[in-house]
């Protein structure tokens, strides 16, 4: 297991509880989370189909998949092999839709992200990804507003 890295500096990040506490997305973690995954960071969210997502992602990314990339059952190599690509790029959290691909996250995946501590999002059938996208988006620039405003605000120490 790759350790998490460190926030990054400049406040264009949340934590991946600010994601999951959007109620209206009805994002629900239901494997690999531990007492820190809610301040896991999260610089962005992106959307692949890709059997191997991790050239085109950056850390700190939550990635979203409806599974398509998987042809037929998904063996527990495969879905192995997939979580430890992600979790070697630094990804915050795996999101899987249901209703697509699969009405249920096959046990191989959330069996491979409890191994590796991967958080694991049941994303539900009616939560658009590009709703999760703008909903961090729109915490994200909260973040780096709010970071402005306080060093703007800040006193400054006068030479003598």
């Amino acid at each position: 297991m790759v350790q998490y890295l460190a926030e990054p500096s400049g406040g264009a990040w949340i934590e991946l509880d600010e994601l999951l506490r959007d109620y209206g997305l009805g994002l629900v973690v239901i494997a690999g989370a531990d007492a820190g995954t809610g301040s896991r960071t999260v610089q962005w969210v992106h959307s692949s189909d890709l059997a191997d997502p991790t050239p085109f992602l950056t850390p700190r990314t939550v990635l979203l998949t409806t599974g398509e990339q998987f042809k037929g059952q998904l063996s527990s190599g495969t879905a192995e092999a997939y979580v430890a690509r992600l979790v070697a790029a630094g990804t915050a959290a795996l999101g899987v839709a249901v209703g697509l691909r699969w009405d249920r996250i096959p046990p191989t995946l959330v069996e491979a992200c409890e191994r590796h501590g991967l958080p694991l999002i049941r994303v539900p059938y009616d939560t658009p990804f590009i709703a999760i996208t703008r909903a961090a988006a729109r915490l994200i620039e909260s973040n780096v507003r709010a970071e402005s405003v306080e060093r703007a605000i800040a006193p400054r120490a006068i030479p003598a």
